[in-house]
């Protein structure tokens, strides 16, 4: 594993390693290798959705193109994608806080709430999708 010299939520270099895990002296928080990869994939996901003007009221709807953004692979072992969740809109705030609607709730989710495993799978759909729909959207 690659050593962490720069906190992934304030950028200091007053990181303490010990034993896999790092600490941040500057913002006193504790983190791991899987919390950088986490803190990087929502950073390139706040990027698309300011890029994409994905708002409350402008969500980027993720049923209306030919691939459902399928999430809960970690947790949803055995089980085929159709019965797995799927994320059907994904939105930032003014406050930068990315939102989720998970199909079958009535209330939306907090990216930060979600697995990195889920994470992986909305990045990589955003990108995939989102390419796909502006390419389309020219011819």
């Amino acid at each position: 594993m690659e050593k962490i010299d720069i906190c992934p939520f304030c950028a200091s270099e007053q990181i303490i390693e010990n034993n896999g895990t790092y600490y941040c002296a500057e913002c006193e928080r504790e983190f791991t290798n899987d919390d950088v990869e986490f803190e990087s994939i929502r950073h390139q996901v706040s990027a698309i959705l300011f890029n994409e003007d994905a708002t409350e009221g402008n969500p980027i709807g993720c049923d209306n193109y030919n691939d459902y953004l399928v999430i809960g692979d970690d947790e949803a072992q055995g089980i085929s994608e159709l019965e797995k969740p799927h994320i059907t809109k994904i939105f930032q705030d003014c406050d930068g806080i990315i939102w989720v609607e998970i199909e079958g709730t009535s209330d939306y989710t907090e990216f930060d709430d979600l697995s990195l495993s889920d994470a992986r799978i909305i990045l990589a759909w955003l990108k995939e999708n989102l390419e796909s729909f502006r390419l389309s959207s020219w011819l």
